[in-house]
């Protein structure tokens, strides 16, 4: 016998039982709880693959140092050209705008597009409080708001590669959204 004539059989052999209505709400209840276990799965999935941190021990150990750093912090007055120019190569390299302003204080690529999931920047510097120190304050500007979503969670992780770019000079572009 074939499985599908056992599983016929056996089929006809619970309607006779149980009858054909609650045979079929115990079949789509099972198989809405399987659909149900699926999608839950998959969702899980999904979020692992996206949001999973699939790093060497040596990017690992480059977003500590990344995340440590702020996005507003002080430097040297003496450095500042150093890190400004490596500030405009950053977002020149790795925006996905446009530049639409650079000066020795403003950084600032284009607006997103209403329905745009583009990445942008707005650094900027100006006199710190401590005499011969200056203030970097480093934005991502994007559409996507909603905390904890993807583009939101690169666009903070660029912001603080950006940040330490600039202060330190590393970078590691294989961690970069663009």
């Amino acid at each position: 016998m074939t499985g599908a004539v056992v599983w016929t059989k056996a089929r006809a052999s619970l309607i006779e039982r149980i009858g054909f209505r609650r045979l079929h709400a115990m079949i789509s209840a099972q198989s809405y709880r399987r659909i149900g276990v699926t999608l839950a799965l998959a969702v899980a999935l999904a979020g692992c693959s996206i949001f999973g941190t699939h790093h060497t021990a040596q990017q690992q150990a480059y977003l500590d140092k990344v995340y440590a750093l702020d996005l507003q912090y002080e430097i040297p007055q003496a450095n500042l050209p150093g890190a400004w120019e490596r500030a405009k190569d950053f977002v020149s390299k790795y925006s996905t705008l446009p530049i639409v302003r650079a000066d020795e204080n403003d950084i600032q690529t284009a607006e997103v597009a209403p329905d745009g999931l583009d990445i942008g920047y707005h650094v900027y510097n100006y006199a710190a409080a401590q005499p011969g120190m200056v203030r970097i304050v480093v934005h991502t500007i994007t559409n996507d708001k909603v905390y904890g979503s993807n583009i939101a969670y690169r666009a903070r992780r660029d912001a603080h590669i950006l940040a330490y770019y600039i202060c330190y000079g590393v970078v590691e572009p294989t961690l970069i959204l663009k």
